[in-house]
Formats: structure tokens, C-alpha cells, sequence
């Protein structure tokens, strides 16, 4: 159009290069250097994807496959480490082209753009928004909430210092989220975090381009701030997990953890930090589209912390060594999203302890350092021999020896979910050796449920228990009465670290006691974890509590006769 316009009196322009024409339009100062680079830039990518597409394809076509293994061969042939960036990228490109179009041709406002019944949204909102909701059936107190938010949203994003550019995409996005907004079964679910989102990425006006270019990426954030405080909340402090968002893959097909790069100590922390990110979020967005269990998903957490702690410690000089022992749940390989991790550290060495609590100190430190994401995970080492007044580092000999005189009958019991996760495999072995030798001690079975139920009491009137965790908790103190008393007939049992396989190896209960704990073991776990991620949590019915009441109270009464 600036060839057409200005030609006539520019000689320059009269060439059919493309770029040689950009060229003599900056050299004329028809367009500025700036807007002369990125059109180079942007001409230069989208002609190199558009010949690497042909000869992928072996067809002359200008449409991008949906196949995501030859999304990620386009990718790979683009120079792209990951689908995910190729895709950010392309976006981008074409998102800034389109403004650049749209600023020449269309009218600011970018209403032209968008279907006829999206017209009558504007941005920014007038006092006709409220109707135009109740136009789409919602209901009217609703449009009303949804009025008022995106009213208050204007007004402060007016006094931030937005570029042209973030504005211009700003003014082409909301009318199309007020649409996709409309469209939903409860259009206020989330308003406040997707307004939130809308308010913390208006300066990365990438992302704004991002959400219009791919609605149905716009559509689904929406869907999962509707369903999810939590998945929103993490959304919201690091909008970078927006890109995991672009990745075709399904959400159970998880990133490997990063190279760890141990003279780059910051770098390796970001890395991990980021890879957790994505993995906690992807396992949460199965778990709300119920492509995994709550049993499943907990594995992946608990594989995601001990890959966490593996590399972490790896970037850390390690002279002398020491082991990670983990505890509770993760030593379960049941980690929930909110759970710490008890942790205890064993070495080997004589003279060198103040040398073995350093590496601890600093492998503590790390994961709990403040990151934009979010800490990694809190540690808890109180399960460590003599608890908070014990050492933070245990010799092997010493833990052996404390184990045999000195421990309560609870400290064995959580032996029972404890296993080795990271740092000197001999000292992994060696540790197996007691743990298994501790819990194949004969235990007379009447006076070890006595007092693992005594210890239950005193832990319920001292601890407020939701219902959910209240009888998680039953259960599971029931399946660890049979590997204190049955392991060391039944070696199996010696590896059932978790309380389902636990159910599947014991003695001592009536079969139809044994499978209805199992059976309310798991549809708690899918509770538990589905009262945290859901924005509208359903409460335990009293249909589901009652006959699981009967159960533990028959199994409770079983094992001390």
C-alpha cells in the first residue's frame, strides 16, 4: 500500500522486493527503523516456516498441521527446542503482524474484527455492557457483578503505562473474553482471578495476543479459573505457565526435569523451579479433567519432589556425601499439592559432621528459597532422631542404634512409609537393612493396637482433623497395625509403604472390613484432593460417612480383641 501510495515520487519504492522495498520505505522515512526491522524479522520467519511446512508436508499448503508429532518435527526444523516455544513465538510473530495491519486498516477499536454478535460488546466498557450480558442470558445479578468487575478493571488499567502496542491488544481481546465469559455455566465462577490474570499480564501484551489468536486457549483458562482457585492463584503469580497452556500434548504427558548446571547454582534453581511449576500443573489440570486419579497424581508429586531434591543436592558440592530419607507421604509416594516434606538426613563420616550439616543446611535452604513461582516445598526434618532437640544430620550407626534402644513404637511406625530418594546409595542400602530390620521385630499384636489406638486418640483431641483427613487417617493406622505385627511373617509387606498395598497384604480383618477400607481409602484420597483443587467443593455426604464410620470402628475393635 506505501509502494502504491508513494512510488509515483519515489523511485526507490519501484522495485518488486519485498525487503528491498522495507528497505527504501525506511530509508524515505515512510515507516521508522523499528517498524522496518521487525517486518524483515517477521517476513523472514513466517517465509522459512512457510517453506520448512511444504517440505514437511510434501504438499503446497499454508495450514499447520494438528498432528502434534509433526507439530514437533516443525518445531525441531525451525531451530525450536520445544513445541512450546515455537508456538509463543509464532504467535507473537503473527500477533504483532496483525497490529501493524489492523493500525493501517481497521478502525482502533478492532470491532470489525469480530462477528456480528460480538459487536455490541465494546471495549472499553460503556454503560451498555450491562445490557448486552442480560442480551446473551445472563442472569441479571450476574451481569451485574460482571459489569462492575470489568468497569473497575478499566479504570486502573487507564492509569498504568501501557504501551500502543498492549492497548491496541488489550481493545481486540476483551470484547472476545466478555463473549467466551458469556458462554460458560456459571460466567462469574473465577471473575475475580481472571480479572486478576487480565490486570497482571496487560504489560505482556504477548500474552493478551496469545488469548486472542488462540480462543480456544482464551476459552480454557477461563474453564479452569472457573473450576480452580488454586490452579488459578499459581496461574496468577507466574503467568509464564500460561505457555503450558499452548502445548498440544495432553496434560499426562509430562516435561523431563532440566540439565542441571552446577557452576550455574541460579540458573539450575530457576530451572527446577520452572520444570515444577509445569509439572504441578499439568497433574492438577488432569486431575480436574479426571484423566488421573488422586492415587496417580500423588505418585507424580512424589516423583516430582524427589527429582527436586536429586538435582538440587547434585548442583550442591557433595564432600563428604550424605542420604535423603523421605517420610509421610512422600516417602509414600503420596504427596498432595499443599504437603511438606519430612525429610531426614543420614552420613557416614567420622570427623567431618559440621562439613555433612553444611550440604544439609544449604540443600534446606534451596528448596525453600522464595521463588517467582513459589517456594519449591518446605522441609520438616522433626522426624529425625530425638526430634527438633537431635541432631540435623544422624550418623547411620547412631540412627541404627537409636532405632533399637530408644524409639518409640512410633517412630518405628513411621518407618514404615519411610524409603532413601536422593544422595549415597550405600548409605541407601544400609539404611534399608535397619528399616527392614526394625519392622520385622515380632510385635504382639493386641498391645501394639492398643497403643497405636491410644496414640490415635490423643492425636484427635489435641489436632483439629477435617472429616476427610480424619479418616484417611484411621485407615491408614490400621494398615501400619498389620506391618508391625505381620512383617515379619509376611515380607511383603516390608515394601507396602503405602496404605492401599498395605490392605491388599494384611491379615486380621474380615475380607468384607478389608475391602471396604481400601475401597473408602481411595474415594477419600479422590475427595481430599478434589475438596483442595475445586473452586466449589462438594461436602462428604452422610450416606458416604456412615458406612465408613461402621468400617473403621469394626476394624478398630478387630485388632484389639
Amino acid at each position: 500500500s506505501l509502494q502504491l501510495l508513494e512510488g509515483g515520487g519515489t523511485p526507490s519504492l519501484q522495485t518488486p522486493d519485498f525487503l528491498g522495498a522495507v528497505r527504501a520505505l525506511a530509508a524515505s522515512q515512510f515507516i521508522d527503523a523499528e517498524l522496518a526491522q521487525g517486518m524483515t524479522h517477521a517476513y523472514e520467519f513466517l517465509r522459512t516456516l512457510e517453506n520448512r511446512l511444504q517440505a514437511l508436508t510434501a504438499r503446497q499448503t499454508h495450514r499447520l498441521p494438528t498432528q502434534p508429532a509433526q507439530v514437533e518435527r516443525l518445531a525441531q526444523l525451525m531451530g525450536f527446542e520445544s513445541v512450546r516455544e515455537f508456538e509463543h513465538f509464532r504467535i507473537e510473530q503473527q500477533a504483532w503482524v496483525h497490529a501493524q495491519f489492523s493500525d493501517l486498516f481497521l478502525e482502533r477499536s478492532g470491532l470489525r474484527e469480530l462477528s456480528n454478535k460480538q459487536q455490541s460488546i465494546e471495549w472499553p466498557p460503556t454503560d451498555l455492557l450491562h445490557a448486552s450480558l442480560v442480551e446473551r442470558e445472563v442472569d441479571t445479578s450476574s451481569a451485574e457483578v460482571i459489569a462492575n468487575a470489568l468497569t473497575g478493571l478499566h479504570q486502573r488499567l487507564s492509569k498504568k503505562p501501557l504501551s500502543a502496542e498492549g492497548r491496541a491488544r488489550l481493545e481486540r481481546l476483551m470484547p472476545l473474553f466478555i463473549e467466551t465469559l458469556t458462554r460458560q455455566r456459571d460466567p462469574t465462577a473465577g471473575l475475580n482471578d481472571l480479572i486478576a490474570l487480565i490486570e497482571t499480564i496487560a504489560r505482556r501484551s504477548a500474552y493478551l495476543a496469545l488469548m486472542y489468536e488462540r480462543p480456544e486457549i482464551l476459552d480454557h483458562v477461563i474453564q479452569v479459573f472457573g473450576a480452580s482457585e488454586k490452579v488459578a492463584q499459581w496461574i496468577i503469580q507466574a503467568p509464564q505457565l500460561l505457555d503450558d497452556l499452548i502445548d498440544p500434548a495432553h496434560y499426562t504427558t509430562l516435561p523431563s526435569p532440566p540439565v542441571i548446571d552446577a557452576q550455574d547454582p541460579e540458573q539450575a534453581l530457576n530451572s527446577v523451579a520452572r520444570w515444577r511449576q509445569t509439572r504441578f500443573l499439568k497433574t492438577a489440570l488432569a486431575e480436574l479433567s479426571q484423566s488421573v486419579d488422586a492415587p496417580t497424581a500423588g505418585k507424580a508429586l512424589s516423583d516430582v519432589a524427589q527429582t527436586c531434591i536429586q538435582n538440587i543436592l547434585e548442583s550442591i558440592e557433595q564432600s563428604p556425601p550424605l542420604a535423603v530419607i523421605a517420610y509421610g507421604n512422600l516417602g509414600a509416594r503420596s504427596l498432595h499439592y499443599a504437603s511438606d516434606l519430612d525429610c531426614v538426613f543420614l552420613h557416614a563420616q567420622g570427623e567431618v559432621e559440621s562439613e555433612v550439616v553444611r550440604i544439609a543446611q544449604r540443600l534446606i535452604t534451596l528448596m525453600q528459597l522464595p521463588l517467582p513461582g513459589g517456594r519449591l516445598f518446605e522441609i520438616d526434618t522433626r522426624l529425625r532422631p530425638n526430634g527438633r532437640a537431635g541432631l540435623l544430620v544422624s550418623h547411620i550407626d547412631r540412627f541404627s542404634s537409636y532405632q533399637e534402644d530408644q524409639a518409640w513404637l512410633w517412630e518405628h511406625q513411621a518407618l514404615i512409609r519411610a524409603r532413601w530418594i536422593a544422595g549415597d546409595q550405600d548409605l541407601a542400602c544400609r539404611f534399608e537393612t535397619i528399616r527392614q530390620e526394625v519392622l520385622a521385630q515380632a510385635r504382639d499384636p493386641k498391645e501394639t493396637a492398643q497403643t497405636l489406638w491410644n496414640m490415635r486418640q490423643k492425636q484427635t483431641s489435641g489436632r483439629s482433623e477435617s472429616p476427610i483427613k480424619k479418616r484417611l487417617t484411621d485407615i491408614q493406622f490400621v494398615g501400619e497395625w498389620a506391618v508391625l505385627t505381620q512383617a515379619h511373617q509376611n515380607v511383603a509387606l516390608l515394601d507396602a509403604r503405602a496404605t492401599q498395598d498395605q490392605r491388599e497384604l494384611a491379615e486380621g480383618l474380615p475380607p468384607s472390613v478389608s475391602l471396604g477400607l481400601q475401597a473408602s481409602f481411595s474415594e477419600l484420597t479422590n475427595a481430599l484432593h478434589h475438596q483442595w483443587l475445586s473452586r466449589d467443593p462438594e461436602p462428604l455426604k452422610d450416606e458416604m460417612i456412615k458406612p465408613m464410620d461402621t468400617l473403621i470402628a469394626e476394624a478398630w475393635q478387630t485388632i484389639q480383641s
